[in-house]
Order: structure tokens, then sequence, then C-alpha cells
């Protein structure tokens, strides 16, 4: 029975437990405490899926939920929509309001979109107390503490708890549907290296649009069943506060889990009523509780299995699933295990012999032509009319020395970064500047200097990601993408594992892996979108004589299947040994263009110029 089978009955019985638990005569613990505790778990789900998944720090998190609790109250009370209607509206204006500004605020990077939240909770909180002739002020509004559902009218504490435990299941099926198996690979991809996730074709900016949407209707759910229950509803419900607190359930009960937010809100729920006859003493748990979790349980609650399954005291009991068991590194069957894949575990990487893919994608295209490319950043022009040919089935050389322009001229070939003056023509048709989803649809991947991974991913998992990445997150279907996978994408990613020689360490995390390592992956993840042109920037760099050596087989079997290849490296034997022809750049410039044995003698002579100490094996600095 393979871990995961295994794993079922225990979060089966977990679950059991935890929906049985306020018939246990837990002190304090009560149906009315299990009820708010739920309706704040739906509430920090929604922080958690941008927070834990998207990592978009939500300071904001109570914003939606304090609007659309005072827009079904308001709709119902004043307005006298039936509630049900008035629910419904109020959900659908929140998903509207949320994907306009979400096309604003998914733009935001790190901590402006947490400040930016921040601003619009607390404008909230503001607005809802100004207008105290509509909203009643700091008093708020009142309701009736009922929740009628159409044909039924959810009223006792029981049946409130039935709804919510109900709805909470729901919910967090919704939220494994988008965020496990090939989405949830994007959205790691995503996470980790938002550059390297765009590069394979994902729309970054999309991505985190449709969480901050789907994070908004949740919390405006959780903000409609929480003015029933309580039956009332204040402005301090939308506040930094509560926003706060919502953050702070996440985070206890884990960050990036499904069940971590609902368990961090029963727990922390439970301790304030637990404690709210002690005074101060409430903020002292709550303190502490905090400092614990920050400083030893990373995971959060939910992570506390985890931890102990990787415990000292379980490795020396030998207990399923910790190290000394054999577990070392968790295969999660990303891709099917094939017989005798443990076997391989310690095999030597074999050297290929032909790339991965049987043919271009674009077919006989007229492969890449850069055409008087400058780049200047304020006043320093570090490429300076640069143009350069990639014809298909072709490997072409880029080098110089450290600051010679080679990295920014890769940068804006794959639309990285914008070029101030100049055009990118591949196949015939002229690229956007600055847009690397376009250039990963149009078949040309790229490696980067410093392997870009998703650290918390398998090394096939990383594969995948990036085949994955032109799919995006698959819930609709976008123009000028494919709806779904095709059968082929596993088998794909396989043979570019084999390609690579990574087959044998495919289901070990990359934190197990080293440097070198870490490049193939990045190579075979570029491989298995089987692109026309191919842009890799110093892939030699850090790699062993041995994988150099599979590096450059790779890169003979993709012209050898037609495929355009620009490589950029410092060591100039394995440049020459690989290119057809090259190019040398100086402080920005085009100084040479020729075949493999001029560009040899262009930078071996003068022997004092930069580019012949880059050509002798220099490290890269750019």
């Amino acid at each position: 029975m393979s871990a995961k089978l295994r794993g079922r009955p225990m979060w089966l019985a977990a679950v059991v437990v935890l929906v049985a638990s306020p018939f246990f005569g837990i002190p304090s613990w009560t149906l009315s405490t299990a009820v708010l505790a739920g309706i704040f778990g739906l509430a920090a789900l929604a922080v958690n899926l941008l927070v834990g998944f998207g990592r978009m720090v939500n300071l904001g998190g109570a914003a939606f939920l304090g609007l659309a609790a005072y827009g079904a109250v308001l709709g119902s009370t004043q307005f006298g929509i039936p509630f049900t209607l008035a629910a419904l509206a109020t959900l659908a204006a929140a998903a509207l309001v949320a994907w306009l500004a979400g096309g604003l605020f998914a733009k935001l990077p790190g901590f402006y979109f947490a400040v930016a939240m921040l601003g619009i909770s607390s404008a909230i909180q503001g607005v809802l107390e100004a207008f105290p002739s509509v909203t009643d002020g700091d008093s708020g509004l009142t309701t009736e503490r009922t929740l009628p559902l159409g044909i039924v009218t959810v009223s006792s504490n029981l049946a409130w708890y039935a709804t919510i435990v109900v709805i909470t299941v729901i919910v967090v099926g919704v939220v494994h549907w988008l965020v496990r198996s090939s989405r949830g690979r994007v959205l790691a991809l995503v996470r980790e290296d938002p550059l390297a996730a765009s590069v394979h074709g994902v729309d970054v900016l999309h991505v985190r649009r449709v969480l901050f949407t789907v994070s908004a209707v949740l919390a405006a759910l959780s903000g409609v069943l929480l003015a029933r229950w309580q039956g009332v509803v204040v402005p301090q419900d939308a506040g930094l506060v509560q926003s706060v607190q919502l953050l702070g359930f996440a985070i206890v009960g884990g960050l990036g889990s499904l069940a971590g937010p609902v368990l961090g809100a029963s727990l922390l729920t439970w301790l304030s009523t637990a404690t709210s006859g002690l005074g101060d003493i409430e903020l002292l748990v709550y303190g502490l509780i905090f400092f614990f979790v920050v400083a030893f349980l990373r995971g959060g609650v939910a992570g506390i299995p985890d931890m102990v399954r990787t415990s000292r005291l379980a490795r020396r009991l030998g207990l399923p699933g910790s190290p000394a068991h054999g577990a070392v590194s968790p295969a999660r069957g990303a891709l099917a295990d094939e017989p005798g894949s443990a076997a391989r575990e310690a095999a030597p990487a074999a050297v290929p012999v032909a790339a991965p893919g049987t043919g271009r994608r674009g077919g006989g295209g007229s492969g890449l032509a850069v055409v008087s490319l400058s780049k200047s950043f304020g006043g320093v022009r570090a490429v300076n009319d640069v143009s350069l040919e990639a014809a298909p089935a072709s490997v072409t050389a880029i080098i110089g020395g450290n600051g010679a322009g080679k990295s920014t001229v890769l940068n804006m070939i794959s639309g990285v970064e914008p070029p101030t003056s100049g055009k990118v023509i591949f196949d015939g048709r002229e690229l956007s500047a600055g847009d690397p989803v376009e250039r990963a649809r149009l078949g040309i991947g790229r490696t980067f200097q410093t392997a870009r991974v998703a650290p918390d991913l398998t090394v096939e998992e990383n594969v995948l990601a990036g085949a994955e990445g032109l799919y995006g997150l698959g819930l609709v279907r976008r123009p000028g993408r494919p709806g779904r996978p095709g059968r082929d994408l596993a088998d794909r990613c396989r043979e570019a594992l084999r390609t690579t020689g990574l087959e044998h360490i495919a289901h070990r995390p990359m934190s197990e892996i080293g440097g070198g390592q870490r490049k193939l992956v990045e190579v075979a993840r570029a491989l298995a979108l089987r692109p026309t042109l191919l842009l890799m920037d110093e892939p030699g760099a850090g790699l062993s004589l041995e994988e150099i050596s599979v590096l450059a087989g790779l890169i003979r079997g993709l012209r050898e299947s037609g495929t355009a290849v620009v490589v950029i490296d410092h060591n100039l034997d394995f440049v020459a040994d690989v290119a057809d022809r090259g190019y040398v750049l100086e402080l920005g410039q085009v100084v040479y263009e020729g075949d493999v044995a001029g560009m040899r003698k262009q930078v071996e002579w003068p022997a004092g110029s930069a580019v012949a100490a880059a050509g002798r094996g220099g490290v890269a600095g750019e």
C-alpha cells in the first residue's frame, strides 16, 4: 500500500474527530464556539490561498469579509431583497470587484501588495464608520440569527454547525482542486520564481489575479455567514484587527496547508473563549502561541505530523515515513514509477545521443534574427546596436568578458527585459518587447545563469511544472493557449529526465541535489517544452566534467532534431566543441561574427583583452 493510501485513513480519522469534538465535553468547546471557528476557518482559508499558495502577503483579509457582510445585511433589511438572493448577489459583486481590482493589485510586488491591502481594509472600515445613516456607525447593523437556504432555514446551533461543516468540506474540496496536481505545480513555480514561470509560458499576473478573486469570494462567503450567525455586523469586521487575526489563524494552522487554517481558527477561537474571563491573560496566551509557532513550528499545527515523522526519535524507532525507515525522499508520483527505478537511484548519468523532441514545433521556420538591439540602464549603454542570427538546426555561441552584455542580450531576446531600441524576429514574426509568455508559446525556451527552480518540489515536479506552464491554471480555455495538457506531456517529461540523466533522482526534493544537477533540471524543464529555439545562459557553469559531457551531447542532439540553440558560456573549449558559429561581445558591441575557429582566434588574441580572459575560463560575473 502506498504512503498516500496509508495516510488517508489517518486524515479521515482526524476529520471525524474534529467534526465530533463539540460533543466530547471539552471545556469551552461548544457548538457555538465550533460554528464561529468554522466561519473564521473559511476566512483564514481565503487568506491562506494568497499567502500560503501565492506568497502574496495579505494584511487586509477582512476587507471583503466586511463588505460582503454589510452588503448582504443591507440588501435583506433595508431593500427587502430575500436573503438568499442578497447573499448570492453579494458574492457575485465580490467576484467582479475582486477581478477588476486584481488587475491592479496583482502587479504589486511583495510588501507593496501587503501595504495596499492594509490600506484598503482600513479605508473600508473608515467608510463604514463615516456614514452612520446607512451603516449605523460603530453600533453596526442588526439582522436575524438565522440562515435561510431556500426551502430550509437554519436556526438551531446544531443545524448551524452541520451547515458550516458541509460548507467547509465543499470549500476545502474546491481549494484542493485549485492548488493540487498540475495547478499546484504551476502555483509552486509562480510562488518560488515568477520569472522562471513566465519564461515557461505562465501568465503570472493572471494566476495572481485568479487567486485574488477566489480568495475574495471565500472571504465574502465567510462574511455573509458571520453576519447571520452573530446577528450583527460592525465596521471592525472589515478592519485591521480582524485582518491580522485571520492571518494569525492561517499562520498558526499552517500556511500552504488545506486543513491548517481551519485548525488554527479552531485552536485560537477555543483559546479566546477559554481565556475570555482572564483579562489581559488572553493577549499573553495569544502572544506566546505566535512566538512558539514562529520559533518551533514553521509548518504550523498541520505540520506537526511531518515534524514528528522526521524527528530524531522517529529515526531511532524506525517509524514508518522516517528517514531511518527508508523514506529519504518522498515519491509523490507526479510521473508513474517504472520498474527498477529504485535500483537506479545510484546509477551514473547516461550521456544522451538525441534530444527528446521528435521535431520542431514551428516546422521549417527561419529561426532567430536580432536587429540593432540596444539597452540602456540610466546613462549606461549596456548593449549597443547588436545584430545576430541563429538558424534552425544550428548552435550559435555568444561569448565575451564580464560586463560585455551577453546576459542582457539574452534577456532581451527572451522577453525578460524590453530593449531600448531594436527588434527581435522569430520565424519571420516580430516579437513584442518584454513578453516572455509570448515567446514560450511560440516555442522559445530559456535557462538561466543560476538555476531557477522551485525548491519545495521534486525534480520531476519541477520539470512537469515548466511543461504545464503553457496551460496556466486550466480554469478556462484562453485564446492563444491549449485548453488542457496533452496525454503525451508526462511522456515528454520522462524523456527529458532520461535525456539529461536525471531519471534516477526524479523523486528527490530539489533541496537534496547539488548545483550542477539543478542546472540540468532546468535544462530538462526547457526540453520538455520541445522548444524550436533554446536560449542557454552559461549552462556549463558549476557542472562537473561528466555533467558537461552530458550537456554537450544534449546540445548536439537538439541541433540534430532541428532546434536552434543560442549558448552563452565562459568555457571556450566547451563552446567551441558544440557551436557552429559565434559572436564575440565587448563593451556591449559585436566585435566578431563568424565561424568557431575565427572566434577562438578573436578571444585568444590580443592576450590582454577582457574577452581573452573570459575565454580562458573566467568565472561568470554578469
